[in-house]
């Protein structure tokens, strides 16, 4: 498989004869590369499958016969070259034992072969090869070398062999081999020695050799040596892919030089930098994974250093999931501001009008005032880089702030179809919910209560999430945890460790608590006593006093991961336990959906629930959202009909009232006008439905009162669209006239406007219902004209 990426091997296939050079080459400096080649042949083989495996696998995949034969003759053959160093000596007048090297040799390769049929291909060619050329060298000079030397030499051999073959496998060979390899060959040089004192140096030379072919020690200085040399040499990083673990890669200890070289190809190639060091990233020894992140921060640090204007902050990473999990803790808290600045800023460019970029922008000024101010009380040895670095960032957003402020005619400051952020200039209303949330908050001592917020999609619920911070005091701290992304989990230990994520992202941000982060190894052991425990740590973190405030948004997403089996039921019960037994604990759901409209396993483990309804704005509310005299500069006059034709069309929908608020000061905005007449106000609501069209369709294509995880067939959707079509075309009609339309759909009518009227999107009055919302209303008239319906 050909690869464009210099510092990744090229896997193209292995052919006898034409390979034996480079399968000698994989096998001594590049055994994983091997092992990859074979599980992208055989997904079940690896560096410890025997040559009988690969011969049998080989019916399948004809390849793998290839390798056999390539090994076998490194077996079998290769060990022959013995002949030409004893033909060497024995041109220099050094008396040769043919018998006995011939014998050394094949004794070598009868191991050798053993080692490779049922041991490993790497261990059967290294063993047979080592041994037979070393053995049959050793006992072909015999007569003319001292025994002794060749005792102790053999045992240095052949213990740095297996060290070596051991360290492919990443085994502890001190151990494993090291302690038997000296006893073995203690007894056999006091069988062949005959004194014990050369036991004793035949015993000690194996162990060490193993222990140093383990490290391999022998070839360390060589390649330190080549990594200093290449790094002074090679000043600008074009050949950073000759460094040595970019074609070995067994290098059990750290080389020198290799953070310098990789700065210096990093500042004439930053792709090709990044190749390397996702390369090093997953290396197999821990020297070279903790100098990839090491260089990874050089080069972040080096990028927000040079990052002198807001289309390059934009352009800089928002998160830092190139750090290692195990690793990156400590980086992850040094680095927590990034991915609020960076995201504000592009969401700052991104803005269709000055006076959200301007808002954008202040509020990344403010992100990075915090970040910089929680870092001045930090020992970290590189926060100092960074506190310069944060005061450019500062005085680069406060001018684009107030380049964008002076920019436009008109502020524009209305974003439906988006959440409004923490203390948003334009989220009105919602006082009286506030109130009894903190009446909720103010018992909490006495009764473990559960909150749902619910109410129509679009109606204010995230926007309401999302003021906690600012709205609520100190000593709560609200840890929103959005669920929507649940449908691409796939078990209870990835749920879990998303909600701790998220948690510890929002107890940063909102409060500058720092929170451990999830332990993903004893979440995949047992996700429920892994969340218990970072409850108790999060709990030992927060001063006390504190309170957190779980809130599950889009909670209802959770019922469709149960109900398809990913998710286990029992986390409804470990919410049950934190209301029993957490007394530091406030959870509140939020949604579309009440608990009467999911499965009985919801009521019956979250008993204590107080529901909150998120509904319209009232006339007042909406009034603060039309005329926003707390904005400066915002100097619009409405006429009065104008305000109520606003208000009426819309009945106060936040969302839709924000839409056709929007839309207004555009128009504004581009005939450089300041007063709003009633026709304004009709032309901008009209407008609405295809400004925000998702909002509209969704009430039409899917069964509003089905929740997540439930069946809905064709004949249902028609059903409930011609409910729907009935009472925007009859205001006024009864339940009982539904069903004579449509005969045998009584528990779905009943269901539709139960649904719609507790979400006040309809009204019941002496059992007549009709819509509360005229532009509604009208758009289903005539979206069921359309269709037929």
């Amino acid at each position: 498989m050909p690869t464009d990426n210099p510092f990744q091997p090229n896997l193209r296939p292995l052919y006898f004869p034409r390979d034996l050079l480079r399968l000698l080459y994989w096998v001594y400096f590049r055994p994983y590369t091997l092992e990859r080649y074979l599980r992208r042949l055989d997904p079940d083989l690896s560096l410890k499958s025997g040559l009988l495996t690969l011969w049998r696998r080989g019916k399948a995949q004809p390849l793998l016969r290839h390798v056999v034969a390539l090994s076998l003759f490194h077996i079998l053959v290769t060990p022959w070259l013995a002949f030409v160093t004893i033909l060497g000596w024995r041109m220099v007048g050094v008396a040769v034992n043919w018998e006995d090297m011939t014998l050394g040799i094949l004794m070598s390769m009868v191991f050798g072969g053993i080692l490779g049929a049922v041991g490993s291909v790497g261990g059967g060619i290294v063993g047979g090869m080592v041994l037979s050329i070393v053995w049959g060298v050793m006992l072909g000079v015999v007569k003319i070398v001292p025994a002794v030397i060749v005792g102790v030499t053999l045992s240095m051999v052949v213990g740095i062999g297996l060290g070596a073959v051991g360290s492919m496998f990443e085994d502890t060979v001190l151990g494993a081999i090291g302690v038997p390899l000296m006893l073995f060959l203690a007894v056999l040089g006091g069988v062949f020695g005959k004194r014990a004192f050369w036991a004793l140096v035949w015993g000690l030379a194996g162990g060490n050799g193993a222990v140093i072919g383990n490290v391999r020690l022998y070839e360390w200085p060589a390649l330190a040596l080549w990594s200093t040399g290449l790094t002074l040499l090679d000043w600008d990083g074009r050949r950073l892919h000759l460094a040595p673990p970019f074609w070995h890669e067994v290098i059990v200890l750290p080389l020198p030089g290799l953070r310098r070289h990789l700065r210096a190809a990093a500042r004439r190639d930053r792709q090709a930098a990044l190749q390397a060091l996702a390369y090093l990233a997953a290396y197999r020894f821990g020297w070279a994974r903790r100098l990839a992140r090491e260089a990874l921060t050089d080069l972040l640090l080096e990028d927000m250093a040079r990052a002198g204007n807001t289309e390059a902050l934009a352009r800089l990473p928002d998160h830092l999931d190139w750090l290692p999990a195990q690793d990156a803790e400590e980086q992850q808290r040094l680095f927590a501001g990034l991915g609020r600045v960076v995201g504000l800023v592009q969401a700052a460019r991104e803005s269709d009008t000055a006076f959200n970029r301007a808002q954008r922008y202040a509020e990344a000024y403010q992100a990075v005032r915090r970040w910089r101010e929680a870092l001045a009380w930090r020992a970290d040895k590189l926060a100092p880089c960074l506190l310069p670095i944060l005061d450019n960032w500062a005085a680069i957003l406060q001018e684009a702030a107030e380049q964008a402020r002076r920019a436009e005619f008109l502020p524009n400051p209305y974003q439906p179809a988006s959440p409004l952020r923490a203390a948003s200039r334009v989220f009105k209303g919602r006082r009286s919910l506030f109130e009894t949330l903190e009446r909720a908050l103010g018992d909490f001592g006495e009764r473990q209560t559960a909150l749902l917020l619910y109410g129509a999609r679009r109606m204010g619920k995230t926007s309401t999430l999302y003021q906690f911070p600012a709205r609520l005091g100190p000593q709560v701290v609200p840890l929103l945890v959005d669920l929507q992304g649940v449908g691409t989990v796939e078990s209870t230990a990835r749920l879990l460790e998303g909600v701790i994520t998220d948690a510890v992202r929002e107890a940063a941000e909102s409060r500058g608590l720092s929170l451990p982060a999830p332990d993903a190894a004893a979440m995949q052991q047992d996700p429920f006593a892994a969340f218990q425990d970072w409850l108790d740590q999060a709990e030992q973190q927060a001063e006390e006093g504190i309170t957190f405030l779980l809130a599950l948004d889009e909670y209802e997403a959770l019922e469709r991961a149960i109900a398809e089996g990913r998710v286990d039921e029992r986390v409804l019960e470990l919410l049950r336990h934190m209301l029993q037994h957490r007394r530091r604990w406030l959870i509140l759901l939020s949604g579309v959906f009440t608990l009467e409209d999911l499965p009985v396993r919801w009521s019956r483990n979250l008993i204590n629930l107080q529901t909150l309804r998120v509904g319209p704005l009232t006339r007042a509310e909406a009034e603060e959202l039309i005329y926003l005299r707390d904005l400066e500069d915002f100097r619009v006059r409405y006429a009065p009909e104008a305000v109520e034709v606003l208000y009426g069309e819309t009945g106060g929908h936040p969302n839709w009232l924000q839409g056709a608020l929007r839309t207004l000061v555009e128009r504004l905005n581009r005939e450089r006008r300041l007063e709003v007449s009633p026709e304004d106000a009709r032309w901008a609501v009209a407008q609405v439905p295809a400004r925000l069209m998702g909002d509209f369709d969704i009430l039409w294509r899917r069964v509003a009162v089905v929740p997540p995880g439930a069946e809905e067939d064709e004949e249902t959707l028609a059903a409930y669209q011609r409910v729907l079509a009935a009472v925007a075309r009859e205001p006024g009609i009864t339940a009982e006239a539904l069903e004579r339309l449509l005969p045998g759909q009584r528990r779905l009518i009943r269901r539709t406007l139960a649904f719609f009227t507790r979400r006040a999107l309809m009204r019941e009055e002496e059992g007549k219902y009709r819509f509360t919302i005229p532009l509604l209303a009208r758009w289903l008239r005539a979206k069921a004209d359309e269709e037929g319906v």
